[in-house]
């Protein structure tokens, strides 16, 4: 039973621990991903509107992302603390 709590404590901090560090990681990558992303689509070796559909999707997928990295920061900010 010892081990048990001592195996659910640790899994607790290492959930906190990665749900922390991807919300201030991910803040600091934004805007270079963003960036980046946008220019890569320029730079690909296609006909100008593929390029331009190249664009569109990856602001989605930039997108969908950021509005995950929210909700997980929301998560963690409205969890309570013990």
């Amino acid at each position: 039973m010892v081990m048990f709590k001592f195996i659910s404590f640790i899994s607790k901090k290492l959930q906190r621990l990665a749900l922390f560090l991807i919300v201030k990681v991910w803040s600091f990558i934004e805007s270079f991903m963003f960036v980046a992303g946008l220019v890569g689509c320029i730079f690909l070796p296609v006909i100008w509107p593929m390029k331009f559909v190249c664009a569109i999707l990856w602001l989605f997928l930039f997108y969908i992302t950021s509005w995950f990295i929210g909700a997980l920061e929301n998560y963690r900010k409205l969890r309570p603390r013990k």
